[in-house]
């Protein structure tokens, strides 16, 4: 069975947001099948020397995306990753990207790789081929797996400002999933979370935050303490805006409420707003005892 066949069956767009293992819906015959291909790939005979390392990458991406954590498999594969002069020869962008994501997606650490990732991603050649999602992937996935190495935070927030243009290429997820990233290492960079205030606050891109979006950016600026009244204010514009506030489910309500607490930021209007969603019939009977 050739490696193309193993991912053909999980083949998706990433998105950090909603591939996880507890999203992941596998059945019971695409189980017993992911099964029988764990155990073919385990075989000593699989990889030939010449196995290009996208096809490894892609392995591991596709049980990540399925949700099955195979502890043996991803240390087989990380093992493969490895192989060669200095370990990840050959591996482009979108390699480094989709193997930091797989293993940060399903849980694991594996020491050896992930030092041999931050060796790849600490050279300024290499981290400049990154695309912006290639970029907001990669920490994001570092920063699940809580990995924090002051010369790869260097070399990311570097690379993140040495374009000033970077930021416009910035969908929603890549400019929250950096920020999220950055505040969950405790990371507190001036200038680069003034970038990306810029981008959040240029015209009409705020008001394609969706909820749990607008709760995150909230949530990142009251965990590094950055008490941004420009963006604070926009983003409360934002949430008395019409039918905004009755797409807030549980998670996003607890956090906004939090992190205007924590900022100690009094908006009346923005709580207010936030009172009388929880106590739309059936909402607060959502929340559990530690939403946040």
């Amino acid at each position: 069975m050739k490696l193309s066949a193993i991912t053909c069956r999980a083949r998706a767009p990433i998105s950090v947001t909603s591939a996880s293992p507890s999203d992941a819906k596998v059945g019971h015959r695409e189980e017993g099948l992911m099964e029988v291909l764990a155990d073919r790939i385990m075989a000593d005979n699989f990889f030939g020397s010449g196995t290009a390392p996208q096809n490894i990458v892609n392995c591991a991406w596709a049980f990540a995306t399925f949700g099955i954590r195979n502890e043996a498999l991803m240390s087989r594969l990380a093992n493969e990753m490895l192989r060669g002069n200095g370990g990840l020869e050959g591996f482009k962008a979108v390699d480094v990207t989709q193997a930091a994501w797989a293993f940060a997606t399903l849980g694991i650490h594996n020491d050896a790789l992930m030092a041999g990732l931050i060796e790849h991603l600490t050279q300024q050649q290499f981290l400049a081929k990154f695309s912006p999602q290639n970029i907001a992937n990669t920490i994001w996935a570092l920063a699940t797996l809580g990995i924090s190495d002051e010369r790869l935070v260097a070399a990311l927030t570097a690379e993140l400002l040495r374009v000033p243009q970077r930021f416009n290429n910035f969908g929603v997820q890549e400019v929250c999933n950096t920020a999220w990233a950055f505040a969950k290492l405790g990371v507190q960079d001036e200038a680069l979370m003034t970038a990306i205030s810029r981008r959040i606050l240029e015209p009409g891109f705020l008001a394609t935050f969706p909820a749990p979006n607008l709760a995150q950016t909230l949530w990142t600026y009251a965990t590094l303490g950055i008490r941004d009244y420009q963006l604070i204010k926009a983003i409360s514009d934002r949430l008395l805006d019409q039918g905004c506030m009755a797409t807030f489910e549980a998670l996003s309500l607890s956090t906004s409420a939090w992190a205007f607490a924590t900022l100690s930021i009094r908006n009346d209007d923005v709580m207010a707003a936030l009172a009388e969603r929880i106590l739309q019939p059936g909402v607060l009977r959502t929340f559990e005892a530690q939403t946040t």
